[in-house]
């Protein structure tokens, strides 16, 4: 009988680690889902007024930059940025530099050829310790976009799962499985 509450009780622990990451911070609207296609500057502004700059269009070269304001943490963080129209088919990536609290990221994500007419989500690891102030300024600069605009829908920073807690209660888990074997 006492297997009978271990198990769901292991199994409701594991499902629970598995829920959405913690979001710390989000600047702007999510007005656009991944993937939707947008066919003018218009289109994509309509429904992004009264959002805080520089949620919008841009066009090159520019900059985007915001800040993020949260609870310090020590976590390992994700930077969540949704871009429509960045047309990254040409030899250059058109993300020149992306910039966290004055620290360099990695803008390799950006360089794959993305349809322009699409809204897409680029998700950046950010390392630990990254957002142990409280703040984070964001700064992507654009270039080589060859005269065409590019909106900035939304950003977000939230916190990765810890892969420890997902260990330890798989651990719990797989003990629960093997005591109700015998």
């Amino acid at each position: 009988m006492r297997n009978a509450f271990w198990l769901p009780t292991a199994m409701a622990l594991a499902l629970a680690s598995q829920s959405n990451a913690t979001i710390f911070s989000t600047y702007g609207d999510q007005d656009f889902a991944e993937g939707t296609i947008v066919f003018s500057n218009d289109e994509f502004l309509l429904p992004q007024a009264g959002e805080p700059s520089p949620i919008g269009v841009q066009f090159d070269p520019s900059t985007f930059q915001w800040t993020h304001t949260f609870a310090p943490s020590a976590d390992a963080s994700l930077l969540t940025i949704s871009l429509w129209d960045l047309d990254a088919n040409f030899p250059a990536n058109q993300v020149a530099s992306l910039l966290v609290n004055g620290v360099a990221q990695d803008v390799s994500p950006f360089e794959a050829f993305q349809d322009g007419d699409r809204v897409h989500l680029y998700q950046l690891p950010l390392a630990p310790g990254s957002l142990s102030t409280g703040s984070a300024t964001v700064s992507l600069t654009l270039d080589n976009l060859s005269g065409n605009a590019v909106g900035f829908d939304f950003a977000q920073i939230s916190s990765i799962p810890e892969p420890a807690s997902l260990a330890l209660l798989g651990g719990v888990l797989s003990l629960c499985l093997r005591r109700r074997g015998r």
